[in-house]
């Protein structure tokens, strides 16, 4: 039986899914830890969720620049 073939550029994807969530994921958590220890609810918890936005929205900059140059 033959092995399927992966596409070339499936660990690229896979990374990309698992950034987007560990950026969104973790600047809402940090928000919200600083919510609770300075009392700044909600303005922590948008602010991480921002912050997690920005990283996330830059890292698929990041790939979707490269994988335009490796197909260019």
């Amino acid at each position: 039986m033959p092995v399927p073939k992966l596409p070339p550029d499936l660990g690229i994807l896979l990374t990309l899914g698992v950034s987007l969530a560990g950026w969104i994921t973790g600047g809402v958590l940090a928000g919200r830890w600083i919510d609770q220890h300075w009392g700044l609810q909600p303005w922590g918890t948008l602010g991480g969720a921002l912050v997690g936005i920005t990283g996330s929205a830059l890292t698929v900059y990041r790939i979707v620049r490269h994988l335009d140059q490796k197909q260019g």
